[in-house]
């Protein structure tokens, strides 16, 4: 009798056993990190998975051609930024106006910061968003003060017809929050400033 009380346990372990090692292979393994050639290939990819605006201020003088290692299979986007900013210890994160900013920790004088008085487009294209910002008298007078002119690097046209057309009234605001309005009105996943060039004499304003 305890003979075959003893083979029933042993048979019961064995079932729990297979049932234990079916449903470990039946479970989704963790998404390994995933290594981005770019900051702004990571950015791309985090605004895809999360469905979510960020905008992104570039340091002085970072190329971006350091790779980047991501587990986008965390939970929380916080995570996966902190782990972002963990490797480009230039840059810090924070939440504004509903947008991931990720901005350099030390810069002076930022175009991002700079105060306008007064911003107004009514139903207009992307190309035309931009060209009002770059017509803006506060804009204008820091470019001026720092010997800076716009250029953007094209690699294709950025705009579409289809693209959804913008009406922004805004007024006493900063470069940054016009920014994070725009991305949002235009439903696109993210906005880009840097300044290039030999002597950082070139400002492009991606949007």
């Amino acid at each position: 009798m305890r003979f075959n009380q003893i083979a029933e346990f042993a048979c019961i372990l064995m079932l729990l056993a297979a049932f234990g090692e079916l449903d470990a292979k039946s479970r989704p393994s963790p998404r390994a990190a995933q290594s981005f050639p770019t900051m702004t290939a990571a950015i791309d990819e985090i605004t895809t998975q999360y469905k979510t605006h960020v905008g992104l201020e570039y340091a002085s003088n970072d190329v971006d051609r350091t790779p980047i290692n991501l587990d986008i299979s965390e939970s929380a986007i916080t995570k996966v930024l902190d782990s972002l900013v963990a490797q480009k210890p230039d840059y810090s994160w924070e939440l504004i106006d509903g947008i991931y900013d990720i901005h350099p920790k030390a810069v002076s004088d930022s175009i991002l910061s700079v105060h306008i008085r007064a911003f107004s487009v009514t139903s207009a294209t992307g190309r035309e968003v931009s060209e009002a910002i770059s017509l803006i008298p506060e804009v204008k007078e820091w470019m001026l003060r720092h010997g800076v002119q716009r250029r953007e690097l094209e690699t294709g046209s950025r705009w579409a017809e289809s693209d959804p057309r913008v009406t922004l009234h805004l007024k006493d605001t900063s470069l940054r929050s016009l920014l994070n309005r725009v991305v949002k009105e235009r439903q696109v996943k993210e906005w880009i400033v840097v300044r290039y060039g030999d002597k950082q004499q070139y400002l492009a304003i991606y949007i």
